[in-house]
């Protein structure tokens, strides 16, 4: 394996660190605002909606055939479903869009600083591949190196002079180089690596 081939493996390995990071934190932050629903006596019923769903059919994956009532548990628990009630902001779902119920995430300053902060290490991961990738993909002029195939011998090297589109396999590419002694060899670019 070259080194730039390790150079984007590398770079991959950042940016599934990064993603589960971000993904981790993000769920923590759902836990606590459940917890501090849990603990404000919320309606686990509507969510402190005030409205339940009361049915709804799978012919529309959206939910726009739903049908809703009133929560049944506002009598029994009316200090639940007040003006004042809290409302739980852990999680949205499809029927409160449908309802132009807007779910806002409450978050203090360092937890949306934090969640800054990991998005934007994300987002120099994935430029890191992005840029790792550039680097290893045969383009004209670059010197690669055969390294699996069985028409062109592992270990040729040579100059590419020529990518194109693979004719019998959409969207795959093929390459064209050139060896030291001027034999021309055409393989996929999957055999070559960059070196």
């Amino acid at each position: 394996m070259s080194e730039l081939t390790e150079k984007v493996e590398h770079t991959k390995g950042h940016v599934r660190t990064a993603y589960h990071t971000l993904h981790t934190y993000q769920k923590e932050l759902r836990d606590r605002r459940a917890e501090e629903f849990a603990a404000a006596k919320g309606c686990l019923r509507c969510r402190g909606r005030g409205w339940v769903v009361t049915w709804d059919t799978l012919d529309s994956l959206s939910g726009c055939y739903a049908e809703y009532g009133g929560c049944p548990d506002a009598e029994v628990n009316a200090e639940a479903h007040g003006p004042d009630a809290p409302v739980d902001h852990s999680k949205e779902n499809k029927y409160d869009r449908l309802r132009g119920f807007k779910v806002e995430v409450v978050q203090t300053d360092v937890e949306r600083d934090t969640l800054a902060k990991l998005q934007q290490a994300v987002d120099d991961a994935k430029n890191q591949e992005k840029y790792a990738i550039a680097a290893a993909t045969p383009k004209r002029g670059r010197i690669v190196k055969v390294v699996k195939g069985r028409k062109v011998r592992k270990g040729t090297e040579g100059e590419v002079f020529w990518v194109g589109e693979d004719r019998f396999r959409p969207y795959s590419q093929r390459v064209g180089f050139k060896t030291d002694a001027g034999d021309k060899h055409f393989t996929a670019a999957g055999n070559v690596e960059v070196i």
